[in-house]
This record gives structure tokens, C-alpha cells and sequence, in this order.
């Protein structure tokens, strides 16, 4: 079972296949997958649901921070969040965009800036009843927005501070 490093560190690729019985336990640092075409969100989100993709001693999606609060792995594209810089290094050029950020955070994070917010809250309201694995705020990951994904939000409303989970 490959492990990609620790909190503060992140693994960056151009393409993701765990076949067999495989599974990559990402250690709690973050998976940067960079794509051409069509996001593969999909096959991210069906590797998070089947626990081929997680974080931790044993392979686990989601968990509890030291300070209590639910954490899980979140999977977004960055055609939505338009992140430029992750951890200090280069990850668009602020036109191309064609990334999936995967990141240990807060549940309900949909923005992953490391805390639970009504930034976070606009996002799942925004796109309320939309479905597809790229859509912003769906943040149980089943396919679709709904009010479970907003009370998964409002539950862990004011966790983090922005600046990490020490983890």
C-alpha cells in the first residue's frame, strides 16, 4: 500500500489508477491530479465511496480532528474553486484550471480553505438540486446538492481557522 507523505506535504500527478485490491493511503497530505478533457471527478469520488483512496494508519475517508470536529477526504475541481497556489508551489497559471484538489479537511469545506464558513454554506445553497461528480457543495459526495448537504455544513459551521487543521 504506497502512502504519499504527511500533512503538510502533497502528491501531484497527471492521472490516478488504483486497480486490483490496490489502495493509495495518502497519509493526510493532499493528491493534486492534473487532467486534459473531462475532469475525472467521478473516478476520484468512486475511489473515496469504495475506501481505494484515503488517509490514516488504516484506509479511512473520514474522521475526527484533534479539535473535534468531523474531517474527511474532499475531492473538488479546481474549474471550481480556482485555487492558483497550493502550499506554496504553482498550481494554475490562472486560466487553465484543469485540476481535482484532493484535501483532508473539515467536513464541509467545500471551498478547502480550512475552515467551515458561509462562503461554504453560498456554495451548497447555490447549486441546490444540481447533480454530477464536479458540482460545487455536494459535500456527502452522493451526486447531488441537497439540504443533507446543508446541514452536513451548518452542523460544522465555524470549524478551522484557515490556516490548517494540524493534522
Amino acid at each position: 500500500m504506497p502512502t504519499a507523505g504527511g500533512p503538510s506535504a502533497f502528491l501531484r500527478t497527471g492521472s490516478i489508477a488504483i486497480t486490483g485490491t490496490g489502495q493509495l493511503d495518502l497519509q493526510r497530505a493532499d493528491l493534486l491530479l492534473d487532467y486534459s478533457g473531462a475532469a475525472p471527478m467521478s473516478q476520484v469520488v468512486q475511489y473515496l465511496h469504495n475506501g481505494r483512496l484515503g488517509t490514516g494508519p488504516r484506509i479511512v475517508a473520514a474522521g475526527t480532528t484533534p479539535d473535534g470536529h468531523p474531517a474527511a477526504l474532499v475531492a473538488a475541481d479546481n474549474e471550481q474553486i480556482h485555487q492558483t497556489m497550493w502550499k506554496s508551489q504553482t498550481l494554475s497559471d490562472g486560466v487553465n484550471f484543469s485540476q481535482v484538489v484532493i484535501k483532508y479537511t473539515y467536513l464541509g469545506d467545500t471551498n478547502m480553505d480550512g475552515q467551515v464558513d458561509q462562503t461554504d454554506l453560498f456554495d451548497v445553497i447555490g447549486n441546490m438540486g444540481r447533480s454530477g461528480a464536479s458540482v460545487l457543495g455536494d459535500v456527502n459526495l452522493d451526486g447531488i446538492v441537497t439540504v443533507a448537504d446543508r446541514a452536513l455544513v451548518l452542523q460544522n459551521m465555524g470549524a478551522g481557522t484557515g490556516s490548517g487543521m494540524g493534522l
